[in-house]
């Protein structure tokens, strides 16, 4: 079970770290000239951003189904 958390840990958590890394490297993404890049940028972010909160959401099916203490409760 510790091994699902963990990789499900870095699978939602990795996309906004990942996008946060390009905007710290690459400043000028955010200074957007079209209102499509500047719709896919923020659309870019939410989705990241979506995910890594969907972790919080996931969590607890994954100790329901896993863990025999938890169901028993």
């Amino acid at each position: 079970m510790l091994i699902t958390v963990v990789v499900l840990f870095a699978l939602c958590w990795s996309p906004l770290h990942l996008f946060q890394l390009i905007v710290w490297f690459y400043p000028t993404i955010q200074n957007q000239k079209t209102k499509f890049s500047y719709y896919l940028y923020v659309g870019s972010y939410f989705l990241c951003h979506w995910l890594a909160m969907a972790h919080s959401l996931i969590n607890p099916f994954v100790y329901c189904f896993m863990s025999n203490n938890f169901r028993y409760f």
